[in-house]
């Protein structure tokens, strides 16, 4: 996985050190750099956390925070590739609205499951962020109207031996840890994860922030 876009910025940075473009090619070509850099990094950094808990080397370490800034700073992560395929983020998250989760685990969980659904939706679609919220749980739902998930794999989405790889709309490729690595960072916790999915209609998955 990490092969192709590495091998991709390499192929693009021989034809700037050797080619002859225009601005407007010479932008095209940065922004294919851009987007499979991101791309390596994203890899990497699923890879890296999954390391890290094979050898319990992750505390949990939750604090206050504020979460429509978290998740702005996600949507600016996520810019190129959302602009690429013309894909509207949105944040109903009120301001000074404040959770109590590891910050770091956090981002992990919005990254990935933001990333998953710029991934599988196409050209000019919505995810939206939405909040709802019980006595003992602030609840996150994240929603795209993109291809969906087939109910015979739905089941599969958090077994890791299940692991189930699919490219994107566009072509992206994954590792397949991604939503592994969201359901350890949330139980770990004290929340939950669920998904409801329908084919060529969109998914939503919901995850439970602990309240205290």
């Amino acid at each position: 996985d990490l092969r192709t876009p590495i091998s991709n910025i390499y192929s693009l940075l021989e034809l700037v050190i050797n080619g002859d473009f225009n601005e407007n090619e010479l932008n095209d070509v940065f922004k294919e750099l851009q987007i499979n850099t991101f791309t390596s990094l994203q890899l990497l950094e699923n890879l890296l956390n999954w390391a890290r808990l094979q050898k319990d080397n992750l505390t949990v370490f939750k604090e206050k925070i504020e979460l429509s800034e978290l998740i702005e700073n996600i949507f600016n992560l996520n810019k190129v590739s959302s602009k690429e395929k013309n894909i509207t983020l949105i944040s109903n998250i009120p301001k000074d609205k404040y959770v109590f989760f590891d910050k770091n685990m956090l981002m992990t969980v919005l990254r990935n499951l933001i990333g998953n659904s710029i991934k599988f939706t196409n050209k000019s679609g919505i995810i939206s962020i939405n909040l709802s919220e019980n006595d003992k749980f602030d609840i996150i739902a994240v929603i795209d109207n993109g291809i969906g998930i087939s109910p015979d794999k739905l089941d599969k989405l958090f077994i890791l031996n299940e692991t189930i790889l699919e490219k994107g709309t566009n072509g992206e490729i994954g590792t397949g840890l991604g939503l592994i690595l969201c359901k350890e960072f949330i139980e770990r916790n004290g929340g939950t994860i669920s998904v409801e999915s329908s084919s060529n209609i969109g998914t939503k998955f919901i995850f439970t922030l602990p309240k205290n």
